[in-house]
């Protein structure tokens, strides 16, 4: 006969029951949640450290199931942003150390998940602080990871300009960050850039100036952050001929 004995605070172990002498009995431990099986016991003396322990019967024993609370330790969050304006930010977070583990996530604006991995789509660009709270009904851990929604808003001083005429291109980079290169390329229509590209200001505004050609012409031009080539806004500006007096367009 087998019979097998484990704390209250545990749950169950299954296969303590009458087997047959020179059979193969086998004995099985499942720990709640915040516990860890450590090991099977036989008069004291350690028979096995694995939750499911054969043996081939030839006498009557009593086995014994230890369990350890096993709290949550080394708790992280991580995500993968930047992330342009209107795609999916994914989240990880990972233990060092515990069992049966839950995961609650809070992003910062309101929104929630649950689960070890988690995707949220931002509504707004901005910096964004997501929290990690993780529990076993032992012990509870929480972390949390900055976000960064990235979008960008490209606009000409004024939208129409004479042949030969000038206007300064800006484009402003949300959240306002200093440093970033932002690259201009004149995609369609005539005309000059001043730059292939330039740096975002305390202000997280780049500017670049484009030249019209001495013909009336659209010219599209495409602002796009460099490190980031997903975050990208246009602009038209229009160039037309100067109205002379007595002339209406």
């Amino acid at each position: 006969r087998v019979d097998t004995e484990y704390p209250t605070i545990c749950p169950s172990v299954a296969g303590g029951d009458l087997v047959s002498h020179g059979a193969t009995a086998q004995v099985t431990a499942t720990s709640n949640a915040g516990y860890g099986f450590v090991n099977w016991s036989d008069s004291g003396g350690v028979v096995s450290t694995d939750a499911e322990y054969s043996f081939t019967a030839a006498a009557n024993r009593t086995l014994t199931a230890t369990f350890a609370v096993e709290p949550i330790t080394g708790l992280s969050a991580q995500n993968s942003s930047p992330t342009p304006l209107g795609s999916a930010t994914f989240f990880t977070a990972s233990i060092g150390g515990g069992t049966g583990v839950g995961y609650a996530w809070s992003f910062g604006n309101g929104a929630s998940a649950v689960g070890a991995t988690a995707m949220y789509t931002y509504p707004a660009p901005g910096a964004y602080t997501a929290w990690v709270t993780a529990t076993n009904g032992i012990t509870s851990a929480s972390a949390n990871t900055v976000v960064q929604v990235v979008a960008l808003d490209a606009y000409a001083a004024q939208p129409g300009i004479a042949i030969d005429g000038a206007v300064v291109i800006s484009a402003l980079l949300k959240p306002p960050a200093a440093g970033e290169t932002i690259s201009f390329t004149l995609v369609s229509g005539s005309g000059a850039l001043s730059d292939a590209s330039a740096v975002t200001d305390g202000s997280g505004v780049a500017v670049v100036t484009y030249t019209a050609p001495n013909t009336t012409t659209v010219a599209r031009i495409e602002a796009v952050v460099a490190n980031l080539p997903a975050v990208t806004d246009t602009i038209y500006v229009h160039v037309a001929a100067p109205v002379s007096a007595g002339q209406t367009q």
